[in-house]
Order: structure tokens, then sequence, then C-alpha cells
């Protein structure tokens, strides 16, 4: 019989901005598969109006507003193929485990690639990856909601401000001022 797979948990999107229903996804994954076996992939494309922020600007949010490892956030030319990620892992003997939202597992699953996770990964990375079904939001946490306060023209500061103290479990100023201004740039 075969040594088992060791499993590469990965969190792909754009993540304009990371909120915490991203953040509960990742640590899903985290105690699913490891902490060290869970990373985060996004891209570095910036293109206004609807994705303003670079990969640094989100592995800021992810490391400086959340417990996200930097180590696990990963810079990815295409989230959905994470070449970037795979080629430090060997092929013959580990998984992929891509986490999604209901509606983009159905769209990936319908190619010969990604197959539904059933909790046993049967094949390396090489020839075949599986979709973990997570949910879309925590909380009625959405980026939406964090875009919409951090660009509210008719928002007080000190609204927003406490606004974004609800959503995100640590306030830092510098962060804050980033999003505040990359989300003012979404309406421009």
């Amino acid at each position: 019989m075969p040594d088992p797979l060791s499993v590469v948990a990965l969190l792909p999107g754009r993540f304009q901005p990371f909120h915490a229903g991203h953040y509960a996804a990742w640590r899903a994954l985290a105690d699913a598969f490891g902490e060290d076996r869970a990373f985060i992939g996004t891209s570095d494309k910036v293109e206004l109006p609807r994705s303003p922020l670079g990969f640094a600007e989100k592995r800021a949010v992810m490391t400086g507003l959340f417990d996200v490892p930097e180590a696990q956030v990963v810079q990815l030319r295409s989230p959905y193929r994470p070449a970037e990620l795979l080629e430090r892992f060997p092929s013959a003997s580990t998984a992929l485990v891509v986490a999604l939202s209901q509606k983009d597992a159905e769209r990936l699953t319908r190619g010969r690639y990604y197959r539904p996770w059933t909790g046993q990964a049967a094949e390396p990375f090489g020839e075949a990856g599986y979709v973990q079904v997570v949910p879309v939001a925590a909380g009625g946490v959405s980026g939406t909601r964090v875009r919409d306060l951090l660009a509210d023209p008719d928002l007080d500061e000190a609204a927003r401000v406490q606004g974004f103290k609800e959503l995100y479990p640590r306030f830092d100023p510098v962060i804050y001022e980033m999003l505040r201004a990359r989300m003012g740039d979404m309406l421009r």
C-alpha cells in the first residue's frame, strides 16, 4: 500500500480587502491540515476600480490585523493555478486542497483537474487537485461591507473607525489609512 499523500491547503482569492470571513476559512484549513501547510494565495494585480490592493498591501492586512504568519501568504500569478507554491513541495507525494465558496467550487470542479475533497487525497497535485467548500462569510462580514464602510463619503470619521474596529480584531492606524486611501481609489 502506498504512503498517504501529504496535503498543501490553499485559500486563493483577490482579497479586496481580506476580512474575518477569509480569516475563518484560512483558520479552518490551518486547523485541519496544520498551520505550516495552510497558505493564502493572491496576486499582485492592481486594476482599478475592482482591485485596488497590491500583494504587499493585502499581506499587511492579513498579518497586521489577523494572526496569519507572513510565510503563509504567497504571491501567485494565478491563485487557482498555484505553481509558485507547489514548486516548494515534492509532486509525487503531495496533494493540493483548495478552499472555495460553493459557487466557485462548482465552477472549478466542472473541469478535469479539480475534484471535491472527501477527506482523503488519492492523487498528487501533478494529477489532480481537490476543492473543499468553505462558508462565504462569518458574522455577516463581506468584502462589499468593508469596502462600503471605508469608501462612504457621507460617513463621519469616528463612525468609520468604530465600524472598522467592529469588523477587524486589531486596529492599526497605518493599515487603516492605507485601506481608506485604496478603497477611495475604487470610487475614482
